[in-house]
């Protein structure tokens, strides 16, 4: 049947298995465009999921921008509680150090002991939030098994399993350690006199060091530099303006609140966020930072689900039927009205190609995308109808409302 003028598509799919299946591929690909560049190769093109259908690459982007987004908010998250439930443990704790610095515990002793103790913590969760993570992977195959086919999803692989130790123990180091490492350096003191030996706010080095963990933690859980530099610079700006509003928040409280006719809680809650207006601002800070996270995880959620939503109109068609030969067209319709089919569209279609835009002759040269060289240098499925469609815009020029193909 392969004639002169006869449609004839080759296709090669290629895929490899294995745990370097994906950097397999890549590099063939890499091969055939290079060939196809170097040899300008005519009608021959690589496509993959992500770059074949422009829409389906829109829709691939905005999920993994979406799911990038969630990974830094989860770290955001996650940063919020580790440096909350340190603190906390921190300040349990003083006492029980002052007691072992009165016995002659060395401070070296008591700082690895609580830095030992806490990495195997950190260790021990951050193991199973790898293995849940793999618990649910299974959960959404199953769900899926009736969409896709298991057996060509890509396995769990050893890099997740590690970057996710890596972000757990990130985390730990960075907002963790800091506050319980003070916990070393309690006077012994403090067993007379309670007022000794409270936490105080971690140094700029500290600071410094964690600042730049849990930065290098953000953009590589981001997986895309200018998304995780939004994120850096949105919640490090969200950070100053929410401490700025917390430490004037806890000025006006103090003079606000007169102690003479206030109740007595009331003034005692006062003394207590007034005596320590620091700590008041990094709580209500990080409980603020943690809030707006989620918030935000919210609407990118409703936005993105709106989008694909809107991307496809509700009466969309589902079912596609091409090369009805003109001699078939009655028949088929009258079969559709059997079926129950009330409406469908019906277009003639033919194959052309554009060779002249206004009298001027179009090469793929004069193109400066790469896909609009590709689309130039091939035939195009057209179609033609006496009236405009009410889906069609018309931007420039008159409609005809004759055939022009008669």
């Amino acid at each position: 049947m392969i004639q002169p003028a006869s449609r004839v598509t080759y296709r090669l799919a290629v895929a490899a298995d294995g745990a370097r299946g994906d950097a397999l591929v890549a590099q063939f690909v890499d091969w055939a465009e290079e060939r196809q560049k170097a040899e300008s190769l005519r009608g021959m093109r690589v496509e993959s999921l992500a770059s074949g259908r422009p829409e389906m690459r829109q829709t691939l982007d905005r999920a993994e921008k979406f799911l990038n987004l969630v990974a830094l908010l989860s770290a955001l998250l996650a940063a919020v509680a580790v440096a909350i439930a340190a603190r906390d443990f921190a300040q349990r704790r003083l006492d029980d150090c002052a007691v072992l610095r009165v016995l002659g515990a060395p401070q070296r002793r008591i700082g690895w002991s609580y830095a030992l103790e806490f990495c195997g913590v950190g260790l021990a969760a951050s193991a199973f939030g790898v293995l849940l993570g793999l618990a649910v992977h299974q959960v959404f195959v199953a769900i899926l098994g009736n969409l896709v086919n298991a057996a060509q999803l890509p396995p769990p692989g050893v890099m997740p399993a590690l970057f996710g130790l890596g972000v757990g123990m990130t985390l730990l180091v960075s907002f963790g350690l800091p506050p319980v490492l003070q916990l070393a350096r309690v006077p012994p003191l403090r067993v007379i006199r309670r007022d000794l030996g409270a936490l105080r706010p971690a140094s700029l080095l500290v600071l410094a060091g964690g600042a730049a963990g849990f930065i290098a933690l953000l953009l590589a859980a981001s997986s895309d530099w200018k998304l995780g530099g939004l994120a850096v610079g949105g919640f490090a700006g969200a950070v100053l303006v929410l401490a700025g509003l917390s430490y004037v928040a806890v000025r006006l409280l103090r003079r606000l609140v007169p102690e003479s006719r206030a109740p007595r809680w009331l003034v005692l809650a006062t003394r207590q966020i007034a005596a320590r207006p620091a700590f008041a601002v990094l709580q209500v800070s990080a409980l603020s930072v943690g809030l707006l996270a989620l918030v935000l995880l919210v609407l990118l959620r409703t936005d993105l689900i709106a989008s694909w939503r809107a991307a496809t109109p509700p009466d969309a068609p589902n079912r596609f039927v091409i090369n009805v030969q003109p001699e078939q067209a009655e028949a088929f319709q009258a079969r559709l009205a059997e079926a129950g089919v009330g409406r469908h569209d019906w277009y003639p279609m033919i194959r052309g190609r554009l060779v002249a835009i206004n009298g001027r002759s179009v090469r793929p040269e004069d193109m400066g995308e790469e896909r609009a060289q590709r689309l130039v240098d091939r035939e195009f499925n057209l179609s033609h109808g006496a009236h405009l469609p009410p889906h069609n815009e018309l931007v420039a020029g008159q409609w005809r409302r004759t055939n022009p193909m008669r």
